[in-house]
């Protein structure tokens, strides 16, 4: 009998009603949540252990359905770092800024998909708002990006959103957008607007020029203008030659 053979994590070839066994024991033991409200979001500051990657240490990065490898979460915490000790706290009130001398506080969290109504975006409102309250001086950003329908959500605390700029936080959302529902990479849209956003910090960001409709709507009757008055003249011609 021929017995099929797949690869588990350990790189050991095994009969694939033993791997089934497995990959349904490992689920139950790490009991993962599932999530249909913002509010069963783990923080990954509190309840690390449930947010995927490393399970030790506290991260930035929630994964409660394990949408990513643990090496891309633990990417995107590093790139998370990166922003906050290479920016300054913009709280008016020094006394709110991070004892470590961090500076603006980024979060994000990746899900496979949503059950609650409403977008993505009211999910990384209610969030920063209610449950990820990582900054005291609303200087901070929660990203929230599910994998089955293809969306991103951002929600800026006011400062941050002040110190972004409302136009490159749309125009980041907006080409994360069309790129995640092109190729539907999660790893790949969660690194672009981490990328952006420290880009944005820096002012090394470059928005995208925006598709100018309204110069080629002018062009456009421009064109049919001038078509037309050429015909105008042709059949004026044509009248006069009889």
């Amino acid at each position: 009998m021929l017995i099929n053979y797949v690869t588990m994590p350990c790189d050991v070839g095994l009969p694939i009603y033993i791997v089934t066994l497995w990959q349904t024991l490992t689920m139950c033991c790490l009991q993962l949540p599932t999530i249909t409200t913002a509010s069963e979001i783990p923080n990954p500051r509190r309840d690390y252990k449930l947010c995927g990657g490393d399970t030790k240490n506290p991260k930035w990065v929630c994964d409660p359905d394990r949408v990513l490898h643990d090496k891309d979460v633990a990417l995107m915490n590093r790139l998370i770092e990166d922003i906050r000790y290479n920016t300054t706290c913009a709280c008016d009130n020094q006394s709110e800024c991070p004892l470590d001398g961090a500076g603006l506080t980024v979060s994000m969290a990746v899900l496979s998909s949503m059950t609650q109504r409403g977008s993505v975006t009211n999910y990384a409102k209610y969030l920063r708002r209610h449950e990820w309250t990582f900054s005291a001086c609303d200087d901070d950003a929660i990203i929230v990006i599910t994998s089955s329908n293809k969306e991103v959500g951002i929600s800026c605390g006011v400062i941050m959103m002040d110190t972004l700029g409302r136009d490159v936080v749309d125009d980041i959302l907006r080409n994360s957008k069309t790129a995640f529902q092109k190729d539907g990479n999660v790893t790949a849209a969660a690194v672009y607007i981490l990328t952006s956003f420290k880009k944005a910090f820096l002012e090394t960001y470059r928005r995208t020029p925006p598709f100018p409709v309204w110069t080629v709507v002018h062009m456009a009757l421009g064109s049919f203008f001038v078509l037309f008055c050429f015909f105008s003249m042709y059949i004026c011609r044509l009248l006069y030659s009889q």
